[in-house]
């Protein structure tokens, strides 16, 4: 049998229990807490990171597509259209939703040479991401050492 239960905050009768010393043990709070973030993961219906990112136009199809890549393909796509059309907008906003949700502590770009300083920019003005990349590293310092060191 399933059972609904619905809850109101009341900010009144939670001040009084914490005054009297009312309250869950912690880990009843990280378990609350946890099952929280799982609901909030598992729906992609609205994307997080949204009111965020106020340096970008964000335009209908470019939410959906992003939605799409996160629900219904489990974040692995290929974005193929005409230029200008904000792809990088797309994947930014699917990088930046990974990010809100806890989901990924860190990400490689993959990018022909000529773009590397165009993607670091745009994460970068666009969606607050700080990046790193080869062209910032110590030519005298072995490559290995760079992705030991920045990972």
């Amino acid at each position: 049998m399933e059972k609904n239960y619905t809850f109101k905050f009341n900010s009144d009768t939670a001040l009084e229990a914490l005054k009297v010393g009312k309250y869950d043990p912690l880990n009843f709070y990280e378990a609350r807490l946890d099952l929280f973030n799982l609901s909030v993961m598992a729906d992609y219906d609205q994307l997080i990171c949204l009111p965020t990112l106020t340096a970008i136009d964000k335009y209908w199809y470019q939410i959906e597509t992003a939605r799409k890549v996160l629900r219904q393909l489990g974040g692995r796509a290929l974005l193929a259209d005409e230029v200008g059309l904000g792809k990088t907008i797309e994947a930014g906003l699917i990088i930046a939703e990974y990010l809100a949700r806890g989901m990924v502590q860190s990400l490689l770009v993959l990018t022909p040479a000529s773009l590397v300083s165009q993607w670091q920019l745009e994460l970068s003005d666009k969606f607050n991401i700080a990046t790193i990349t080869t062209d910032n590293r110590d030519p005298q310092q072995p490559i290995d050492s760079f992705w030991t060191e920045n990972s």
